[in-house]
């Protein structure tokens, strides 16, 4: 009961909720069995005290949540099992703004990006979202998340090395730049991290999920206006300004227009084109952008 007072969205609606029950057992009780004339002292005994039970529930969860001191009321962070995961990440997407943080960006790639472009376009409102994954110039940085990744579980049955590391990565830059280009309402910021961690962080205005590499292991969840929820929101901001951020002048192109020529010529405008990137690793590149694989799917 505490754990839903926390949010103010869920403890408006649970108020709303709780007094329509309660207003529609009085009715019950008071209008619709004199009315029709049923007498039944059982059948009244129960609706009275539903209700005091009821209003009684109400009145002490609210009476605790109240005298709880706010740092405690504001400091609420839980684990959630696999499965919730996917739907937690989905109510983060309704909000305006989102921040990610992490390794390669597969799920803000074939998921995240999308379905805010389109939300941005359907409601003619900016969305802003702003991606911190891997530098994929940095060679010992991507040695260093494969061999972590294929330590877990699931990377463990499909192994990685650093060129599908470097590509995953790559992908979802470019798919930044392509959404940008497809939808103007969408403000995108990426930026590039030199170190590799072992979380990866989805924060939106509503609410923040930490995962880890494996999408089979429970995830941590804390709601806005939480200690945790402020307190991360301003970890990553501090941590944009500290990597490389990339050019937010340069105009991509879109979907249909994704060929080898424009996605080097794109690559070479941000810096990240080297000759490592031969004509093999630009079609799986494209191939990874087109599939938009979703490892929570």
């Amino acid at each position: 009961m505490e754990k839903l007072l926390y949010s103010s969205s869920s403890r408006n609606k649970f108020l709303i909720l709780s007094l329509i029950l309660l207003s529609f057992i009085l009715m019950i009780r008071y209008l619709f069995l004199p009315e029709f004339k049923i007498h039944n002292p059982i059948l009244n005994k129960i609706l009275e005290d539903l209700f005091a039970s009821g209003f009684t529930t109400v009145f002490i969860a609210y009476l605790v949540f109240w005298l709880t001191p706010k740092v405690m009321n504001n400091s609420q962070m839980e684990v959630i099992p696999p499965y919730q995961i996917k739907e937690k990440l989905k109510e983060g997407r309704e909000g305006e703004e989102y921040w990610y943080s992490g390794g390669t960006g597969r799920h803000t790639r074939a998921v995240t990006l999308p379905e805010f472009a389109i939300n941005s376009r359907n409601s003619n409102i900016t969305k802003r979202l702003y991606i911190q994954v891997l530098d994929p110039t940095e060679e010992k940085v991507l040695e260093a998340y494969v061999n972590y990744r294929n330590r877990v579980g699931t990377g463990a049955r499909d192994p990685w090395d650093v060129e599908r590391a470097r590509n995953e990565v790559i992908a979802t830059i470019v798919s930044a730049y392509i959404w940008k280009k497809e939808q103007p309402l969408l403000e995108v910021k990426v930026a590039l991290k030199k170190e590799v961690s072992l979380f990866r962080f989805d924060l939106s205005s509503n609410l923040l999920v930490i995962t880890k590499e494996d999408p089979s292991e429970p995830a941590l969840f804390c709601a806005e206006g939480t200690f945790f929820h402020k307190a991360y929101k301003e970890e990553i901001r501090l941590s944009l300004e500290q990597n490389k951020n990339l050019r937010t002048d340069i105009n991509g192109f879109k979907f249909q227009d994704l060929n080898v020529e424009r996605l080097t010529n794109l690559l070479q405008q941000l810096d990240l084109y080297d000759e490592s990137l031969n004509a093999s690793s630009l079609e799986k590149i494209i191939t990874l952008i087109k599939r938009r694989e979703n490892p929570y799917a």
